[in-house]
């Protein structure tokens, strides 16, 4: 069949089906490692506290949540975590610091995939209803998400319809479709220095909002004070977003009218319009009186006409 329909939901439910049952394994501890793709959408390593917290939590009421791991393809014996990896931080803590043994080895559920990007979307999809992530951590979801997407979509060479792709991640991620826009938004408008910022989670998806309403010329004026500042901080880009936002927000002040306003302005349009018609009539000696009707419709035409000219200013 030519020009064959494809939904893209039911591509991405194929790439996420496991082609083998889960197993449930008692491994070492040691045994398991990071996955390599976790450092770089996850900051799961910056939060120390965070961690220490959690191991308080296990500590003193058990693991709660299994971790879920897959074989190291280039370990024998050896398991790389997929969800989990604080907790498995948490555990090696209590292990080799607190002296915990009853935690050395652990009960842990193995998934297997038919490929990495396969095992990576399941890893973001259980994520991102994990916990509360960062903004920063959002938006790198979102740009792997995306990127699959858009392979996808390149790969299949037929016409894709059904999902729009904002709507297949908040389909396979949970999030809500209002922070994906926001997140798409940000994906298109951050770049060099300023992406670096947010993904330092310096700035944040309100500062995007704001940035986003800004001007071509207040957009380039903000881009040019970020690059060229070498020790910029925190409140310095706060300070200088906070002064754009308040031009934008002054200018749509004096912009926007009120009810009042339009009606004061419409009362006094139609005086004056009456005026000039019909001191135009008297100076060429026509009787208004015999032509009301017709004076009448070239006053209503020429309200309508300037109306129309002001609401395209």
């Amino acid at each position: 069949m030519t020009n064959k329909a494809v939904k893209m939901s039911e591509i991405l439910l194929n790439k996420l089906s496991l082609y083998k049952k889960d197993e449930k394994i008692v491994v070492d501890i040691n045994s398991i490692s990071h996955h390599g793709i976790n450092s770089k959408i996850y900051d799961y390593g910056l939060d120390k506290k965070r961690m220490l917290e959690l191991a308080e939590s296990i500590e003193r009421d058990g693991l709660q949540q299994q971790l879920v791991i897959k074989k190291d393809p280039e370990k024998s014996g050896h398991y790389i975590c997929l969800i989990g990896h604080r907790r498995l931080d948490a555990l090696k803590y209590l292990v080799h610091e607190k002296g915990f043994l009853g935690y050395a080895r652990i009960e842990c559920i193995v998934k297997e995939f038919k490929d990495e990007d396969q095992e990576i979307m399941y890893m973001i999809a259980s994520n991102a209803t994990q916990r509360q992530l960062t903004d920063a951590e959002r938006l790198r979801q979102f740009k792997y998400y995306k990127s699959n997407i858009d392979d996808i979509r390149e790969s299949l060479g037929e016409e894709v319809v059904g999902v729009r792709t904002i709507e297949i991640i908040q389909q396979q991620t949970g999030m809500g479709l209002a922070i994906i826009r926001k997140l798409n938004i940000a994906d298109k408008i951050l770049s060099g220095k300023l992406e670096t910022m947010f993904l330092e989670q310096l700035i944040d998806l309100k500062d995007v909002d704001v940035i986003n309403s800004l001007s071509k010329n207040q957009l380039h004026e903000f881009r040019t004070f970020i690059e060229e500042r070498k020790d910029i901080s925190v409140k310095d880009v706060k300070d200088k977003l906070k002064q754009l936002k308040r031009v934008v927000e002054n200018k749509s002040k004096r912009h926007k009218k009120t009810t009042f306003d339009k009606k004061r302005e419409g009362e006094a349009l139609v005086k004056l319009v009456n005026r000039s018609v019909y001191a135009y009539l008297r100076g060429m000696g026509v009787d208004n009186s015999q032509y009301k009707d017709e004076v009448n419709k070239i006053i209503t035409s020429l309200i309508e006409f300037t109306n129309q000219i002001q609401n395209t200013k």
